[in-house]
């Protein structure tokens, strides 16, 4: 007989990112638009630790149901 093995779950960091506000695109056929620049910021974990850099960006799009991120980033 095989032994049942359950599965967990655990974070691997929590990262903090400061953002800046490039543009708004309000009221367009899929939602309100944002876009925002990645300026900063850290993350830490177990064993794991570090900065975010200058570069990358974050694309949001609201809608009446929520938000949908696409972000990217360096750590």
């Amino acid at each position: 007989m095989s032994e049942q093995r359950s599965a967990s779950i655990a974070p691997l960091l929590t990262l903090t990112a400061q953002t800046r506000l490039v543009h708004g695109i309000p009221k367009t056929f899929l939602g309100d638009r944002s876009v925002f620049d990645i300026v900063g910021g850290s993350f830490d974990g177990p064993g794991l630790s570090g900065s975010v850099l200058a570069s990358g960006g974050d694309w949001v799009l609201r809608t009446q149901a929520g938000s949908q991120l696409d972000v990217r980033l360096l750590l």
